[in-house]
């Protein structure tokens, strides 16, 4: 079965608040961050007819962006980078307002395009 992207930013929400672990919340921030990445990705791909995959292809859509809205680049890159601490820094502690800023991101890029 096929998934919406949007549906992951969604989930990502519903998650959010329910008296939850740090593990769901690194969680929320990959889901939200995946489900952002994954509209936006398609989206330049409709417009460029360019694929971002492979390799640096996270970074290469952020930069894609800076030149048509700012913002949105802002937004993808703040998130990306989050996404990429929580998934990695173990040492790192991720909470509340890490998913929530993730989340309310997320849903700004969706909105964006």
């Amino acid at each position: 079965m096929a998934i919406d992207p949007k549906d992951m930013v969604d989930y990502a929400k519903e998650l959010l608040g329910c008296n939850n672990t740090e593990i769901e919340y690194r969680n929320i921030i990959n889901r939200a961050y995946y489900g952002a990445f994954l509209v936006a990705r398609v989206d330049a791909k409709r417009k460029t007819g360019r694929e971002f995959s492979g390799g640096g292809c996270h970074k290469e859509l952020v930069d894609y962006y800076k030149d048509i809205n700012s913002k949105l680049s802002n937004n993808l890159d703040v998130i990306r980078r989050l996404r990429g601490r929580s998934d990695y820094d173990i040492n790192e502690n991720f909470g509340y307002s890490n998913a929530k800023d993730c989340c309310k991101r997320a849903s700004k890029i969706i909105s964006c395009l």
